[in-house]
């Protein structure tokens, strides 16, 4: 976790490097460009020192302003665009109409945002997607596809659009 309250600017600086180090390594040049927070954990001194490092974009869940305007002037802070953790039922999502409910939202105020999720599990799933299953990193089958199926009928629609991940968000694509 390189925010830390107790890690130092160079820690932070080593542990962001090495990271994307190792994904450079292994071919990933666009992934090596974003930049997502564990556990949602950020502060302004990590923020600063990962955009030197040379993140384009850093991604935090749920800090602050989950979802974001782009104005003609783009993004008020690249340094800080937020995201759903769908699987997080303690934040308030994990059941299908609690996430249909963020979606037309966001499409009401043209807003992007940026779903992610930690697991699927079929424990427990009824198939109604609006089950709890206890975990806040797990979310259920009928609820992902409830809601993949759910973002694919708006995209149809033409009444929102899917990028392809941060990169395909971050170029245009």
């Amino acid at each position: 976790d390189v925010v830390s309250a107790a890690l130092t600017a160079p820690e932070i600086r080593y542990e962001v490097q090495a990271s994307r180090s190792w994904l450079l390594t292994r071919g990933a040049v666009r992934g090596s460009e974003f930049y997502a927070s564990p556990q949602s954990s950020t502060n302004i001194l990590s923020e600063r020192i990962i955009a030197e490092a040379g993140f384009k974009l850093q991604r935090h869940g749920l800090n602050g302003k989950p979802n974001l305007q782009i104005t003609h002037f783009g993004i008020d802070n690249i340094n800080s665009v937020g995201s759903i953790d769908m699987s997080n039922a303690t934040v308030g999502f994990q059941k299908f109409t609690l996430i249909k409910d963020y979606i037309d939202m966001c499409v009401a105020y043209k807003a992007s945002v940026f779903f992610f999720w930690h697991g699927i599990t079929t424990l427990g799933d009824t198939g109604s997607g609006e089950d709890l299953t206890g975990n806040d990193l797990q979310m259920t089958k009928s609820a992902f596809d409830k809601t993949c199926a759910y973002i694919k009928t708006l995209e149809d629609a033409g009444s929102l659009s899917v990028s392809d991940g941060i990169t395909g968000f971050y170029y245009g694509v």
